[in-house]
């Protein structure tokens, strides 16, 4: 396994002794993703984006065809990564206060 190599590399040239002194050690794969939260293909972090998965084309906050239904995440406007997924979220509570104040909900 690749991480076990790291860590063996590191304990030999960097820092002696870091697997004897390192507590359980998990590995997270993309197949564990795919098998334990049912994503697709096996992402952390969305799809890939592609064209028309980027910027407008990505799933808007609130659902077009389920009403009450809103959507947040790294999957949804404005895009992955850690800052965009905390927009996503202000952006989808901007869109239920709205909804609330609008009576939509």
């Amino acid at each position: 396994m690749a991480c076990c190599h790291i860590l063996e590399t590191l304990d030999k040239r960097v820092l002696p002794g870091l697997v004897d002194n390192l507590g359980p050690v998990e590995v997270f794969t993309p197949k564990d993703y795919h098998e334990e939260f049912l994503s697709p293909k096996g992402a952390s972090f969305s799809l890939q984006p592609l064209l028309l998965q980027s910027g407008f084309f990505r799933l808007h906050n609130r659902s077009r065809d389920v009403k009450g239904l809103y959507l947040v995440g790294a999957g949804t406007h404005p895009g992955a990564g850690v800052p965009s997924v905390l927009m996503s979220a202000e952006i989808t509570t901007r869109i239920i206060k709205k909804d609330i104040v609008a009576g939509k909900m």
